[in-house]
């Protein structure tokens, strides 16, 4: 079975500026990104996790990112 993985109050950058985000991820798959996502139900198994405000940011690959801009524009 697929694992589900629902990440409560996390802080998202957004081109509006930093947003307080609930984000459900299945398998490897982001599914959702809402302000406040409702409940799942029992069934589907899914672990919820409170952030707390923390900085949620997507997996780096590149080991030469610039997380806050620096490339010149």
């Amino acid at each position: 079975m697929t694992s589900a993985h629902l990440l409560r109050n996390g802080l998202v950058y957004t081109p509006d500026g930093p947003k307080s985000l609930d984000i459900l991820v299945v398998g490897n798959r982001l599914v959702e990104m809402s302000a406040n996502l409702p409940p799942l139900t029992s069934h589907l198994q899914c672990v919820e996790y409170d952030l707390d405000g923390r900085i949620v940011i997507p997996g780096i690959i590149d080991a030469h990112t610039h997380l806050s801009g620096g490339g010149g524009e």
